[in-house]
C-alpha cells in the first residue's frame, strides 16, 4: 500500500519526474520544444507543469523524491526483516 501511495506516485513521478528532472534540463539550458513536450504546460484544460519560477515549490517538490527513495529503502528493510521473522 506504501509502495502506490508515497513512494511511486508522490515520490518517483511528481518529486522525481514533475520537479527533479524537470529542473535539471531547465537549468541545464535544454531545448524548450523538448520540455515543452516533456512537461507540457496544459493537458486539456488542466494546467500541469511550470517552469521553474518559485524556489521553494521546485525545493519542496525535489524533495518529496528522496522522501519517496527513503520511505522505499525502508519498506524494503521492514520487508526482509517480516520474511525473516516469520520464518524462525
Amino acid at each position: 500500500m506504501i509502495l502506490f501511495i508515497w513512494v511511486i506516485p508522490i515520490g518517483v513521478i511528481e518529486g522525481g519526474y514533475g520537479h527533479l528532472l524537470k529542473n535539471v534540463m531547465f537549468y541545464l539550458n535544454f531545448d524548450q520544444d523538448i520540455l515543452h513536450n516533456m512537461f507540457p504546460p496544459e493537458l486539456g484544460k488542466t494546467s500541469f507543469f511550470e517552469s521553474p519560477n518559485d524556489y521553494f515549490f521546485e525545493l519542496s517538490g525535489i524533495l518529496q523524491f528522496f522522501v519517496g527513495i527513503y520511505t522505499l529503502i525502508y519498506l524494503v528493510k521492514l520487508i526482509k526483516e517480516f520474511r525473516i521473522s516469520s520464518v524462525k
